[in-house]
This record gives C-alpha cells, sequence and structure tokens, in this order.
C-alpha cells in the first residue's frame, strides 16, 4: 500500500466554490495521520461546514474549517486514534438516533477492542465552552456480530457540562456507567445532576439475500416509579427503522422504506441551575438524527448504480414537527416532563420529494445535480444544486 494518499480538489455549489485538501499518511503498517480540511466562498452553501466566517473575503473565500484531523494505531484487534471528527453510532444510513455524520466535528479520543464476536469502542471528547460552561460528550459501546447476518449493539452516551468545569476522571473510567456516577454523586462538582445520558439498542439484520433490516431504540428518560406517572410524566424515546430491498443479488438497484419518530421531550434535558446545556446539541445543531426531536419521519427511497458511473437517488419522504423540536433553541431545557400531544403544539406538515443523480465523467471528475420540491401547507417550493467536483491523488 503506498505510505500517501493525498487530495487535492475543487467543488462548487451553484456559483459557490470550495477547496479541499483529504490526507492519509501511514507512517508504519499501523500508524496513520489524516486530515479532511476545506475553505469556501460562503460557509452556508456546504453541509456540515462549522467555520465562522470572517466578514471580509480573501482570494474569494471567507472561511475555512477542519472537518477531521487526527493520529491513530491499529491492528486486528485494537484501535486507538485521536483528533477532530465526529461519531456515528447506531444501524442504518440516515436513521441514527444520538450520534451521527450529520453533526458538527468535535476534538476526542476514542478507542476499540475486538475480540472473535464482540467488539467494544469508548470515546471522550470536548465539543464547546458557553457562557462560561464547559460541553464534554462521552460514549461507551459494546456489539456483538455473528459475522454472518446479525449485528446487535448497545450504548451509553453522555454529555456532562459545568462552568469552568474542567474533565471529569470518573467519566475517563471506560467500565463506569453515568447512573452509577451521577446516583453516588461522584463528579467532580459538587451535586448530582451534573450531566445527561441516553440508551440506544441496535440491530442489523440481513434477513436474505435480497432484504436487510435495521433498527434503533433509544431512552433518555424513562418512567418507571408510580408517583412519577400518577404525576403525568411521560417517557423520553426514539425509534428508527430501515428495511432495504435488492431486487437482484447483485445490489445495482435497491428500494428502502424507513421511519423515525423521536419523542417530544427526547433530547432535551434541564440542570439545577434552570439551563439546557445537557441536551443532544453542538453548536446549536442536533448531535444525531439531523431532524431533531418532537418528529415523525417517513420516507421511501430508490437507488440505482449504472456502471459505477452513474448513481441515481430518489426520495420521498413525509415530516411531522412539532414545536419543541430540538432544531429549534437547541440548548433551551424543557419546560417540564408532562405528557403532551404528539407533535406538540402547533404541528408543521410538509412532504419532501427529492432527486439527486451523480455522473462520473472521468475517476476524478463528477456531477451531481440535485433537486428538491417542498409541498408546505398547500405551497410547493423548489430548491436546485449543480455541484461539479475535480480533484487530484497523489500517491507515495
Amino acid at each position: 500500500d503506498p505510505n500517501l494518499v493525498s487530495r487535492f480538489g475543487l467543488l462548487t455549489n451553484n456559483s459557490d466554490v470550495s477547496l479541499y485538501l483529504n490526507h492519509l499518511f501511514f507512517y508504519s503498517k499501523n500508524f496513520y495521520s489524516y486530515l479532511d480540511a476545506k475553505v469556501v466562498s460562503d460557509v452556508y452553501a456546504f453541509d456540515n461546514f462549522s467555520g465562522i466566517p470572517k466578514g471580509v473575503k480573501r482570494f474569494g473565500f471567507e472561511g475555512g474549517d477542519v472537518n477531521q484531523s487526527g493520529i491513530g494505531f491499529r491492528n486486528d484487534f485494537f484501535m486507538a486514534q485521536y483528533g477532530r471528527g465526529k461519531q456515528n453510532w447506531g444501524a442504518g444510513d440516515n436513521i441514527e438516533l444520538a450520534l451521527s455524520n450529520d453533526s458538527f466535528s468535535y476534538d476526542h479520543f476514542v478507542f476499540e477492542l475486538r475480540k472473535n464476536i464482540f467488539k467494544y469502542r469508548y470515546f471522550h471528547g470536548f465539543l464547546e465552552n458557553i457562557d462560561k460552561e464547559n460541553r464534554y460528550l462521552l460514549g461507551k459501546g459494546i456489539e456483538y456480530s455473528n459475522h454472518k447476518n446479525l449485528r446487535l449493539a448497545f450504548a451509553e452516551i453522555v454529555i456532562y457540562s459545568g462552568e469552568n468545569r474542567p474533565l471529569d476522571l470518573n467519566y475517563l473510567n471506560p467500565i463506569s456507567s453515568h447512573l452509577e456516577i451521577e446516583t453516588n454523586a461522584r463528579g467532580n462538582k459538587p451535586g448530582n445532576d451534573l450531566g445527561n445520558a441516553v440508551w440506544n439498542v441496535s440491530f442489523d439484520y440481513k434477513i436474505n439475500h435480497n432484504m436487510r433490516l435495521m433498527s434503533n431504540f433509544l431512552i433518555d428518560e424513562l418512567t418507571i416509579d408510580k408517583i412519577e406517572r400518577d404525576q403525568g410524566k411521560t417517557n423520553g424515546l426514539a425509534t428508527s427503522s430501515k428495511i432495504i430491498y435488492r431486487p437482484n443479488v447483485n445490489g445495482s438497484i435497491y428500494y428502502s422504506l424507513s421511519y423515525v419518530t423521536v419523542g417530544t421531550k427526547t433530547f432535551r434535558h434541564k440542570n439545577l441551575r434552570g439551563n439546557g446545556y445537557y441536551n443532544f446539541v453542538h453548536s446549536n445543531s442536533p448531535l444525531g438524527w439531523s431532524h431533531g426531536s418532537d418528529t415523525q419521519m417517513f420516507s421511501i427511497e430508490f437507488n440505482q448504480n449504472i456502471g459505477n458511473k452513474i448513481l441515481n437517488r430518489l426520495e420521498i419522504s413525509y415530516f411531522q414537527v412539532g414545536d419543541e423540536s430540538i432544531t429549534s433553541n437547541g440548548y433551551e431545557p424543557y419546560e417540564d416532563y408532562l405528557k403532551s400531544s404528539f407533535p406538540s403544539g402547533s404541528v408543521e406538515k410538509f412532504a419532501n420529494l427529492i432527486g439527486e443523480v451523480d455522473y462520473y465523467i472521468k475517476h476524478n471528475i463528477s456531477i451531481k445535480m440535485f433537486s428538491k420540491f417542498t409541498i408546505n401547507k398547500n405551497k410547493l417550493s423548489y430548491n436546485y444544486n449543480l455541484m461539479i467536483d475535480y480533484f487530484f491523488d497523489s500517491n507515495i
């Protein structure tokens, strides 16, 4: 294998331009470093860009961002990595609940252990500082796989924060649990309400050669005590499922059906001072499913691959979004945890029709045509993007 794989490219989105660099360097068989960085002419024109506009443009660009960067080690049974990036936990593309690739990047370290049919992963990172509140994110997950047609995983994901709060050594323990730390007030700040955790169960099951089922179930708050139920307290839950059907085995065409529902209160929390800094957001955007909470979605999708030169995608989706979605006012705490309508308040209902074509002119030149029609309150809106990707690769 080459020691260096480096890609420099130019990506356009309608009239906006991005220059990007992707870099992967192998120092030996096991050690490596990586970088994914870009500069853009408009910080709002490209997905998952978290750079801050500078107010003035230099050479036509107004901002830069490092999406991923770091160093790592990997062998057959162990992986360790430190740098900037994101975690994507759960089964199924675009239906992950707590952590997904749709979030903004954050600095963290991660290690993974693999032994026969089991895999364990732990990560711990820093999200941001808001109003002197340091916000940290960590996750612990174990996965079982029969290496044939089934994967089953369980994960605990935690956000903790506090005014000028340093890294908490209790949460650095990869075997401990948030419940034990909170119940026994073992945190490095006084009290026992210094973080928020969610628990996620996911499975990926290949039913036969043509059909595959993926599903996730998440618990944020679970009402168990009778006194809480008598007070009208609700659960904080989320579920998602996707079934994929391939008419023939080679997989050039496949269809998928997805359903996602995230509870009204899910992913929101309230600390002792009444703040929502334990919410599952980063830079005011969801850490997990991009459409947030207090919402449900139905989606049908068609994908086709023609000779590795043309990729076609057609998606029809229907959404119901309530007033308390975490996509709005991401740091606001919940007002209460009492039962309410779902979705809550004045429900926004809309449908999307998305068409996308990727055409590879050459191995290093592609054109993407993206169009989106939205029907909302009997009004039709339309969005169209033409993207050109041109890059150079170098190997040493």
